[in-house]
């Protein structure tokens, strides 16, 4: 039977492994849904699921699949007024995807200064930069 505890080096691989899992754990940790009960709520725009969702203990900055959050989605989809609860829940302005995009990128996209100026407010960045500081 191969063990990789021996004294061959074997012991590499599982190292490798473990490293690897604490490297890749916080996209482990994230939810394999698109669009999971809080980023549904925030994409609708209805504020009292987004309540309910965050007062049962839900993580404001919950990430989908791609990475995305609910603040990501209120901002794609217009949605003032549950970007504002989310920001005042302590939702991360200046997360940025898997692929590279943030809700202040979503809010300019859509031309939508009011909650551009919302989200400096709540110390948004116009140049977030992702983990290894790179800006969308």
């Amino acid at each position: 039977m191969r063990s990789y505890f021996n004294t061959k080096g074997r012991g590499k691989h599982l190292i490798a492994f473990l490293l690897l899992m604490f490297l890749f754990s916080p996209f482990l940790m994230a939810t394999t849904e698109i669009f999971p009960p809080l980023i549904k709520a925030a994409k609708d725009g209805d504020l009292d699921a987004v309540k309910r969702e965050l007062a049962s203990g839900v993580d404001v900055n919950l990430v989908n699949s791609n990475g995305d959050t609910a603040l990501y989605y209120a901002a794609l989809c217009d949605k003032n007024e549950v970007a504002k609860f989310l920001l005042e829940s302590g939702a991360n302005p200046n997360h940025v995807s898997l692929f590279g995009s943030c809700p202040m990128e979503c809010a300019a996209g859509q031309g939508n200064l009011a909650l551009i100026k919302l989200m400096v407010e709540h110390d948004g960045r116009v140049q977030p930069k992702d983990s290894e500081a790179v800006s969308p």
